[in-house]
């Protein structure tokens, strides 16, 4: 299940409010160490995603040594990810991991620091959302194996191959599959174990989402 919210640079102060008031107490205390309202919008609407897709508040995460995030009673995976006005959830029965950034100029040298040629020339033949869809599906990758950033985002290679629908997208780990789309400015990318992969990203009103309890 993939769960999606945009317009998160639009909401008033009454939503905003609601947002963090519908929060459990843990999660709440969380929010209030960030210090710019930005960010405490984007990390509770990602929560209330989530909450939303499993249909019930959860109790405090748990994480491993690398820092990725678990349910407490360990029933199903999550991943959650939030850039720009925008904030992304993926549940499932299995490993998965998503991530998205809103879009902008590619930067020339994380690219040339993080990508393989293969993937450069990509960039280079497809245009400037190419590199967010491919640093998005690497993102993703390190998210699912829960070994983030220590990984090295260089270690999964992806190709990206024209198709009836716009691209689908292969990675060095072929025990994952992979998925990629743009929407409303921003890049989304999801790894999920092969099998668990999902085809479809609902889009969750403000209405819906603040509404969580």
């Amino acid at each position: 299940m993939l769960y999606y919210v945009d317009g998160l640079n639009e909401i008033n102060e009454e939503q905003y409010c609601s947002l963090i008031e519908e929060c459990p107490d843990w999660r709440r205390d969380i929010l209030l160490r960030y210090h710019r309202r930005e960010d405490r919008v984007r990390s509770a609407a990602a929560f209330a995603l989530l909450c939303r897709g499993l249909g019930f508040v959860p109790g405090e995460f748990v994480y491993n040594e690398y820092g990725k995030p678990f349910l407490p009673n360990g029933e199903k995976n999550f991943s959650i990810a939030h850039s720009g006005s925008a904030a992304f959830v993926g549940i499932s029965e299995n490993v998965i991991g998503v991530d998205c950034e809103k879009i902008n100029s590619p930067p020339i040298e994380t690219m040339r620091r993080i990508f393989t040629d293969g993937e450069i020339k990509a960039v280079e033949m497809f245009g400037g959302d190419m590199f967010y869809r491919l640093w998005t599906l690497k993102e993703s990758y390190v998210k699912a194996i829960g070994r983030g950033l220590y990984f090295g985002l260089k270690n999964i290679e992806f190709e990206a191959v024209l198709s009836e629908g716009g691209f689908d997208f292969f990675g060095s780990d072929r025990s994952f599959a992979y998925r990629s789309n743009v929407c409303g400015g921003c890049a989304f990318g999801v790894s999920a174990f092969y099998g668990e992969a999902e085809t479809e990203m609902k889009r969750v009103g403000m209405e819906e989402l603040i509404d969580i309890s």
